[in-house]
């Protein structure tokens, strides 16, 4: 495997596992942010994810000489390659910049399955036609994501 492309391999493997993590302790955020305890570990875990983007951003922007291996550029190529990228961030910050105040979710129970139905369909839409040669455009699944996070996953 050539430098380049182990370096996007361990960059992108960064980036989802800290993006799992800040998902997965958001679902915990209500239970934790009443405890002190938990109030503490959101903010280090919150810590070492922007620690984690800054590193990786000045290890690709200083560490090679490669041409367009800094973390954004990364990014917005991974976005033309595949939908989770734009569809993850574009639902969590639905979840949490709705514009309504004291949105409970008005799907109820059903909102949990519609988002992990939509977000499986979204990917797998997206590797298909990948496949094919096409690609859905990024601003699309940001919109759509958007949406559905107000819809399905309100904090």
């Amino acid at each position: 495997m050539e430098a380049t492309t182990r370096n996007q391999v361990i960059t992108h493997l960064i980036l989802f596992c800290s993006l799992a993590l800040a998902m997965f302790l958001a679902l915990l955020a209500p239970q934790w942010i009443q405890t002190t305890a938990g109030a503490w570990i959101i903010g280090i875990v919150g810590l070492v994810f922007v620690a984690t983007l800054l590193v990786l951003t000045s290890i690709a922007s200083f560490g090679d000489s490669i041409p367009g291996n800094t973390f954004s550029e990364l990014l917005r190529e991974s976005t033309l390659n595949s939908t989770f990228y734009p569809w993850a961030l574009s639902v969590y910050m639905g979840r949490w910049f709705h514009p309504v105040d004291g949105l409970e979710s008005p799907l109820g129970l059903f909102g949990p399955v519609l988002l992990m139905a939509l977000t499986w369909g979204i990917i797998v839409l997206g590797d298909v036609l990948r496949k094919k040669g096409k690609r859905i455009w990024p601003w699309l699944i940001v919109a759509l994501g958007f949406a559905t996070g107000i819809i399905t996953w309100p904090a």
